[in-house]
């Protein structure tokens, strides 16, 4: 294989392992650096600059920071605590690759020609040539030599595969080096990341497999979490992440990524716990800060979520659609309903296509007393879902919203009055056509069709409505309240139809559900009377 990588490709390759004969335990820091978590393997590493392992590994990821002055002290300083160390002097050459290629690349070929047969001097060689764009496979024969099944030299070939761009061909390196070492981390980890979007069932299963043979990979459980997290599988995501946070030296963006994990576990508690500590360490933590808010209102306490979601509005800069949409949930909560309206506005504009905001704002104009617009939004959000695509339940909120702004209506709008009460009906009949057997959409008729009867129910529009609820009520007894309801209007009709027998069926059927009901007793009791005396 005959390559000449760019610079830029040399992130992808990281991983490639050095394997090093170095005292100390740096194992989990490598592990952080083959895989760009910096920030976490300096914080190990910084605590063993006496190590030339550690030094080293701090000059290379201080070189892939782009800050070689930094880069060059550790290595020089690897080179003070071991003058012999091979890795340390191939870093500090292939700082010296960018000014005088000729006499660096010399120095790199001598350190791989006086150790042959040490795999890991030979990758190290390989990867500072790769860096430069010079070709390395010399290095890379002198390492098959050794070797030609060392996981470390699979890895490497996959790493240069995986960059130009062969994947299906890096993936087969990759599963060569797992099998060779069945707790290469390196290895299982690369894999499991390529196939995370195209099998993640099979990325998960070699994850485990890892895990059984190296359960202290504090990276492959980071990855595994995010793909539990990815697959919505969260609540296994939120165990596994924890551990990882527990064992491991957690980033803000690692304990963030934890948090919203938490969320979408609807571990809420657990939110709030986490967000405390880390607020009290950064009080402009906004993720945290979002967060908090976001698990406030889950849990229906308002007031407190409010106060987060001012400090968010007060102290951020980005937001996403989702902090408008919380945010207004809790002002509409807390009667602050024009302010609400304003930010399902902005999460609106924020991500236009997402139709669930248009419900929501709808719910904040209706709140508000603002009714054509809250009708007007909710069939906006009708026509642009398209029939196919909305819920029975949107049907039933449409005539919802319809009845409740009729109601506020008195005799001097009739005429909008009554068209309100013939779109909620409307509606209704829709939910009642898409759900025959369920009572709700027939009770909802029934309800306004009794709002558009004459007051002494001559017509009798709500009746047969009514009289399907009491069918499919009997037939359950789940709703006993709107049982009641049902046979109360029934027995009013006939009551005042002057049916006195069958009046005073359901006035006792009301009775049979609940015994100490008031109104039946008065009324059964007042019929009674009236048939005893005649009256007509």
């Amino acid at each position: 294989m005959k390559t000449t990588l760019k610079l830029g490709s040399l992130l992808l390759l990281l991983g490639g392992s050095v394997v090093t004969a170095f005292g100390a335990d740096n194992t989990t820091a490598i592990e952080y650096f083959k895989f760009l978590q910096f920030g976490p393997a300096k914080e190990i590493l910084l605590q063993n600059q006496n190590d030339a392992e550690a030094c080293f590994y701090l000059g290379e990821i201080y070189h892939l920071e782009n800050k070689d002055d930094s880069a060059a002290l550790f290595y020089k300083k690897g080179l003070s605590i071991n003058a012999e160390d091979p890795y340390n002097a191939i870093g500090e050459a292939k700082l010296e690759l960018k000014q005088n290629q000729k006499e660096a690349s010399k120095k790199i070929e001598k350190i791989a020609k006086s150790h042959k047969k040490d795999i890991g001097v030979q990758l190290a060689a390989a990867r500072a040539f790769q860096s430069a764009g010079l070709e390395y496979d010399d290095f890379l024969k002198n390492a098959r030599k050794a070797n030609n099944q060392d996981p470390n030299i699979l890895i490497f070939e996959g790493d240069m595969l995986l960059a130009a761009d062969q994947v299906g061909e890096a993936c087969a390196k990759y599963e060569m080096a797992a099998n060779a070492d069945e707790s290469c981390t390196e290895a299982y980890v690369k894999y499991a990341k390529i196939y995370a979007n195209v099998n993640p069932d099979l990325s998960i299963q070699m994850l485990d497999k890892l895990l059984s043979k190296n359960p202290s990979s504090l990276v492959a459980q980071q990855t595994i979490a995010e793909l539990y997290y990815d697959n919505g599988r969260y609540k296994k995501a939120a165990e596994v992440y924890g551990n990882f946070i527990k064992a491991g030296h957690p980033t803000e963006r690692d304990i963030n990524r934890y948090g919203g994990i938490l969320f979408q576990s609807e571990e809420y508690e657990k939110v709030l716990e986490l967000a405390r500590v880390e607020l009290e360490k950064n009080p402009n933590n906004m993720v945290m800060r979002r967060l908090a808010m976001y698990s406030l209102y889950e849990l229906k306490k308002y007031d407190d979520g409010i106060k987060h979601g001012d400090h968010l509005m007060k102290n951020n800069k980005n937001f996403i659609p989702r902090d408008h949409i919380y945010y207004g949930r809790l002002l509409n909560k807390i009667k602050r309903n024009q302010e609400a309206i304003a930010q399902f506005k902005e999460a609106l504009e924020l991500e236009p296509d997402n139709l669930e905001i248009y419900k929501e704002l709808a719910q904040a104009l209706e709140s508000n007393g603002q009714y054509d617009e809250a009708i007007q939004t909710f069939n906006s959000y009708i026509e642009k879902a398209g029939t196919d695509n909305v819920k029975i339940a949107d049907y039933l909120q449409l005539g919802q919203l319809y009845y409740s702004a009729a109601s506020t209506l008195d005799s001097t709008q009739l005429d909008k009055r009554t068209e309100w009460f013939n779109a909620a009906d409307k509606a209704f009949a829709t939910v009642a056509e898409k759900a025959p057997n369920n009572y709700i959409g027939y009770y909802w008729r029934a309800n306004t069709n009794a709002m558009m009867d004459d007051s002494d129910l001559s017509q009798g529009l709500a009746l047969p409505y009514y009289q399907k609820v009491i069918e499919l009520l009997e037939a359950d007894k789940k709703n006993p309240k709107r049982l009641i309801d049902a046979y109360n209007y029934c027995g009013s009709y006939y009551y005042l139809r002057r049916d006195l027998p069958t009046s005073i069926q359901y006035w006792e059927k009301i009775l049979q559900v609940d015994p100490n009901h008031p109104n039946a007793k008065k009324f059964i009791e007042g019929i009674n009377k009236e048939i005893k005396e005649g009256i007509k």
